[in-house]
């Protein structure tokens, strides 16, 4: 069976399983990549482990087409999609040895979250305020208070928003687990006036009726961030990021950041839990301040 067939089908039965569309685009990215760099008519059968540690080791796995290193973590994402590809190759019976057994991930720190400075999140807001139409000021200003991903955002319909409990009924979420997000009073406020007595339909809509796309969504928000100078690698998933981070920062609690974003796992919410530099020297200072004491009580209790 050739490679590329094989990757086929396996994401058919990953479609099947409802597995997003997300990961049926990761799957063909990596693994037509690793069938790029075995040849365009490799066969599955024909794989070794040998040739397998060649790719991952080299520059084909390792950078990007514009020859950027590719992060740790990157590497990993795209190890462990070969693998799960081969392990149900192998369960399947198209192979009879799994030839990346052997294949390991590399141990790596989880990368910090990619956040915006809160006076970055303040300039864009007032970028969105100064030029955007109502739409736009409603959608960045959802995706700031609550920390959404951009998907479950942009598909909300205006019955999901209940005014009366200050909530958001989320449809679309990570893993199809439907959940609740929580309006603070002035999103609430601002969303009223935004729906204008809209009972259903695409809370953000784009052409036609239909609700604003993903691609449209990020352009946006390209341009807004020209407008208010931020000039730095971003997306409208860093202010989930910096939701996250400054919820953190404010209350020291995990498990509310994990709350608040709808977080399955909380070592997915523990990237935010990483003390400030001030914190921790604030904290040394205390300590030393209580040794000191310490001391200068041993001192008078040894001369006495």
């Amino acid at each position: 069976m050739r490679l590329d067939f094989a990757s086929h089908r396996y994401r058919l039965h990953l479609r099947a399983c409802g597995r997003s569309q997300h990961t049926m685009a990761q799957i063909e990215r990596h693994v037509g990549a690793l069938c790029a760099f075995l040849g365009p008519r490799s066969r599955l059968e024909s794989v070794r482990p040998a040739a397998l540690a060649r790719y991952f080791a080299g520059p084909a796995a390792r950078q990007t087409g514009e020859g950027k290193a590719r992060s740790a973590a990157t590497v990993n994402a795209m190890l462990s999609t070969v693998r799960s590809f081969f392990r149900f190759a192998t369960q399947a019976g198209w192979i009879r040895t799994d030839p990346s057994r052997l294949l390991r991930r590399a141990r790596c720190a989880p990368a910090p979250p990619r956040a915006l400075a809160p006076d970055e999140v303040s300039r864009l807001l007032d970028a969105v305020q100064a030029s955007g139409p109502p739409r736009d000021r409603a959608l960045f200003a959802v995706l700031a208070a609550t920390g959404l991903r951009l998907g479950s955002a942009l598909s909300l319909d205006v019955a999901d928003l209940d005014f009366g409990r200050r909530e958001i009924t989320v449809r679309r979420a990570k893993g199809n687990r439907p959940t609740t997000a929580v309006m603070p009073e002035g999103l609430a406020r601002q969303l009223e006036g935004f729906v204008q007595g809209r009972e259903h339909g695409p809370l953000f809509e784009g052409a036609g009726g239909r609700a604003l796309s993903s691609r449209q969504a990020q352009r946006l928000f390209a341009q807004y961030c020209t407008r208010a100078r931020i000039h730095r690698a971003a997306s409208p998933h860093s202010l989930r990021h910096s939701l996250g981070q400054r919820l953190y920062e404010a209350t020291g609690d995990v498990l509310l950041v994990q709350a608040a974003l709808s977080h399955r796992s909380i070592r997915s919410t523990l990237v935010y839990a990483q003390a400030d530099r001030a914190r921790v020297k604030a904290a040394l200072d205390a300590l030393g301040t209580d040794l000191e004491r310490e001391g200068a009580v041993q001192a008078l209790c040894q001369g006495a």
